[in-house]
């Protein structure tokens, strides 16, 4: 079962993508849970090196947060890949069912799956799996482009609680 620091860390990753840290009430909405206990657990990744900022201020994925957040990022990607090749399913289910398989600690599976796939260097939504990135400042929140300017969706996450994520071409 998938714990509940992996969520919060993939949380993290994925709000910090564009703007390098997450605010506790972003983190809440996102993790669908009160602001009062995402500050509490954001404290006790704090303490165990996970997270830097805290209460009142961004919470951001410390260098140790960042690579298990990138490990866990690594699998899940993977696994959305394997079943938007395989199977027949909506894009969110994808999204859904991704997470869940991707909660295994196998590092041979991890090999093997990586292997199968031929080392995918995207996911159909854009993002990068075999070297996932906390944060790309390359990429613009579509609410930022103004009316008339043209551009190419590039990456946007699959969850229903994230903005779409895009590139100013022009």
């Amino acid at each position: 079962m998938r714990s509940i620091e992996d969520n919060y860390l993939r949380a993290i990753f994925e709000g910090s993508y564009l703007k390098k840290g997450i605010s506790n009430k972003q983190l809440s909405e996102l993790l669908k849970i009160t602001p009062a206990s995402t500050t509490e657990f954001t404290q006790k990744l704090h303490k165990q090196g996970l997270v830097d900022g805290g209460k009142y201020k961004k919470v951001s994925l410390s260098e140790k947060g960042q690579q298990k957040a990138q490990k866990i990022m690594h699998k899940f990607r993977l696994c959305e890949v394997l079943l938007e090749k395989n199977f027949d399913l909506p894009l969110a289910e994808v999204v859904q069912q991704a997470w869940l398989l991707a909660d295994f600690s196998s590092e041979t599976l991890l090999h093997e799956l990586n292997e199968k796939l031929g080392k995918p260097e995207k996911t159909f939504f854009g993002a990068e799996v075999q070297e996932p990135k906390v944060f790309n400042p390359d990429l613009k929140m579509l609410s930022s482009v103004k009316p008339g300017n043209v551009v190419i969706l590039r990456e946007y996450l699959g969850s229903k609680n994230m903005v779409i994520r895009v590139v100013l071409v022009r």
